[in-house]
């Protein structure tokens, strides 16, 4: 090839790499505006004293006053939980005997409690505020059925264990129905 069609080439590829290079920085800066400004908890309120909220955009992102993104909810809430199935079920009961339930209850309690405390801690939006509510109420429940049922092994209570395992059952079920209707991958599971 000639000098002069290498330059041509090179040109060509210059005029093209000119072209493609502003068009990748504009797409770069609306993503990155678009996940800051999503992902720092923006109120899509307008800055404007005229405006006021922009209640249709705060309704479709799922944003509230003083709480979480929808998906910031699930997200914190369902590490919370996975980190909960995880470290109850790093050990596992031998069998079904009162004294491993003895064994067992005392820790996954505690490990309950704790996750219990961290999830209360978490703010819903106004329109999750109800639901949200209903899984931690059914997460309280399960956690003081737990306790019953450590207190009722400890005390070599065999009938009290069984009679507490259907209205445990129970409780997992609503408790795994309500976070399913919300999106919560692991905060029914537990």
């Amino acid at each position: 090839m000639s000098a002069r069609g290498e330059q041509r080439g090179e040109e060509c590829a210059g005029e093209g790499l000119r072209r493609f290079v502003p068009a990748v920085c504009c797409a770069v800066t609306i993503l990155t505006l678009a996940v800051f400004g999503v992902g720092c908890g923006g109120s899509g309120t307008r800055t404007s004293a005229s405006s006021g909220p922009n209640r249709s955009t705060d309704a479709a992102a799922g944003v509230g006053e003083g709480g979480l993104l929808r998906l910031q909810l699930i997200a914190a809430a369902d590490t919370i939980c996975r980190r909960l199935t995880r470290e109850t079920l790093d050990e596992h009961p031998k069998d079904t005997s009162l004294a491993e339930i003895r064994r067992l209850v005392p820790r996954n309690a505690r490990l309950q409690n704790v996750a219990l405390a961290e999830l209360e801690k978490l703010t819903a939006p106004p329109s999750l505020a109800r639901e949200w509510g209903e899984i931690i109420r059914y997460r309280r429940r399960l956690a003081d059925e737990l306790r019953k049922l450590g207190a009722a092994a400890e005390r070599q209570d065999s009938s009290t264990v069984a009679a507490l395992a259907p209205e445990k059952q129970r409780v997992h079920q609503l408790l795994l129905s309500a976070a399913s209707r919300m999106g919560f991958r692991y905060c029914g599971a537990t």
